[in-house]
């Protein structure tokens, strides 16, 4: 990047050597922004965006979210798809997140209309006895105890930064034995133990190679002839450079499930492109869809885009699986993060894939009018630490009469007796008054504690929560009662919490095994267990520097 913006004549003070250092970029981040920003202005948004494709910088255009109906990737990769509807028109709907070889997406029929299949689940043979009847029952086998629903199966991870990590950290959680590959310079958050690195990578095995020595690239494929499972979430051509692209695999293990997570998918115009899930939202307008009304675009601090993709790639992951165990039949799982976000849009995808403007949400209801629906700043509270915290709020959350009255007698027990006033009683009152309804609110509210708003509000029934931060969330009662979170034992004689498994199933317990692991724990214990090597053949191939 310094090197592009001298070439414009433009170098400032970017190709100093003190911006080498990640702490001084963030330390001179407003600096930075500022040549930033000048040197932009010069060139148009797309301009941009190619040059910097060709040098591999992952770039994108901040675009407006109706752009999705005519976007040129996504056509390429079936979205939006289009299904026959029994009127004889045709619905456009949001395309598949993912592409799979041997068992695809597919839409096999539209929305239903209200009661459309009443008699043909009535003529259903597992629907017995009347209608609104339950069916019988299926026998459930339990696990064996302390066994998880993946256990035995054998992952090959070559995934880094979040998005793939969190797809192999899910099936590690159900037991598979992950086996992350890693270089000498892996980059990492904080501790590789507990930290962002420790959780995303918890419960997994490290094995460095030097995938630049042929000996180092022959040991990963002898490993990939042994996985269940090789993942990646590299641009394309990485895994095609070194042979274990699906094609390469399939040669070495026939059964074997690849599954790539790259940026944009292995096919279509995009598919060299490099990207981290915040260019891939911004491509697909979230940036637009987050701002205040008539404000600038916005956006998320952490990347929603590569949560979405590490919880799909996971599901895709253990489908493909579910099709090997009926069938013997490996496959290719196709997983662009860009077509997976885009499945996400949530109900304005609808509008949007017809080329029509919408309007950002902000806090307001997208089930439909609703008022009051939005935050409320709260009083300020001690933060723990000495001090005062002066951004608490509640959510509220109104979507019907019922639940209006609920709230309005909370209200007036107050001494709010605005709230009593006969014009809010109906939907169409309270849409006409939303700002004093607003207004009232929050002065209602930033007379009180978040947590005691939220309690007083749960009890008359209405919906309503704190805003919560991550102290909230770690003191939460609701998560502790479920055993949420989790505290593993560490070689060191420590121990590390983690977020948990997110659901309870009593036949697929799973569950967080262990923290994450240090560079290269693992490397002599794989190659042991999984090739055979013998500890002398170990020692020699880390002394030429084929492992580490």
């Amino acid at each position: 990047l310094a090197e592009w913006v001298a070439s414009d004549g433009e170098a400032w003070d970017l190709r100093d050597a003190r911006w080498e250092e990640p702490v001084n970029r963030k330390e001179g981040a407003e600096h930075l922004f500022d040549c930033l920003d000048l040197w932009a202005r010069r060139h148009g948004v797309e301009e941009l965006m190619e040059q910097a494709h060709l040098r591999r910088l992952p770039y994108a255009a901040v675009r407006e979210p109706r752009r999705i109906a005519r976007d040129e990737q996504l056509a390429a990769r079936g979205f939006p798809a289009t299904l026959a509807t029994p009127d004889g028109g045709a619905a456009v709907l949001p395309g598949p997140p993912v592409l799979l070889s041997a068992s695809p997406w597919r839409l096999t029929r539209p929305a239903p209309r209200l009661g459309e299949h009443d008699e043909e689940v009535r003529r259903d043979p597992a629907w017995r006895g009347s209608a609104g009847q339950e069916p019988e029952a299926r026998a459930t086998v339990p696990a064996a105890a302390g066994a998880r629903v993946l256990d035995g199966v054998v992952v090959l991870d070559f995934t880094w930064v979040v998005a793939g990590p969190v797809a192999t950290r899910i099936l590690a959680d159900q037991g598979a034995r992950v086996i992350k590959i890693e270089r000498r310079d892996a980059m990492d958050f904080g501790s590789r133990r507990g930290g962002l690195s420790g959780n995303l990578n918890r419960g997994k095995q490290s094995v460095v190679l030097n995938l630049a020595d042929p000996r180092g690239l022959e040991l990963a494929r002898d490993l990939a002839r042994r996985a269940d499972v090789v993942i990646d979430n590299f641009s394309p051509r990485v895994m095609r450079n070194w042979g274990l692209d699906y094609e390469g695999l399939r040669a070495l293990n026939p059964s074997v499930v690849a599954v790539a997570m790259s940026g944009f998918g292995l096919t279509g115009p995009w598919r060299d492109n490099v990207s981290y899930g915040p260019t891939l939202q911004a491509l697909l307008g979230f940036p637009y869809l987050m701002r205040l009304p008539g404000g600038d675009p916005a956006g998320w601090g952490y990347s929603w885009s590569d949560m979405l993709g590490g919880m799909m790639g996971a599901l895709a992951t253990v489908a493909a699986l579910r099709h090997r165990d009926r069938t013997g039949e490996g496959q290719l799982v196709d997983l662009g993060q860009y077509g997976n976000l885009a499945s996400f849009l949530g109900p304005a995808s609808f509008a949007l894939l017809r080329g029509e403007d919408v309007a950002p949400p902000g806090n307001g209801s997208q089930e439909g009018p609703a008022a009051p629906h939005g935050v409320y700043r709260c009083a300020p509270e001690p933060d723990g630490r000495g001090g005062v915290d002066d951004d608490r709020w509640v959510a509220i959350a109104v979507l019907d009469d019922d639940a209006w009255r609920a709230l309005a007698a909370v209200l007036a027990g107050d001494g709010e007796g605005w709230a009593l006033a006969s014009r809010l009683a109906t939907l169409a009152g309270r849409l006409a008054a939303r700002d004093d309804l607003d207004r009232g609110l929050e002065r209602w509210t930033r007379a009180r504690r978040a947590g005691d708003v939220e309690r007083a509000l749960q009890r008359a029934g209405v919906a309503a929560g704190v805003v919560a931060s991550a102290a909230d969330l770690a003191a939460d009662p609701q998560l502790e009662h479920r055993g949420y979170f989790a505290t593993v034992a560490t070689p060191e004689g420590g121990c590390e919490t983690f977020d948990g498994v997110p659901f309870v199933s009593s036949t697929m317990p799973g569950r967080v095994a262990g923290p994450g692991p240090l560079l290269g724990e693992h490397t002599d214990l794989v190659l042991r267990d999984l090739l055979g090597i013998d500890q002398a053949g170990i020692a020699a191939l880390r002394a030429e520097g084929v492992i580490a």
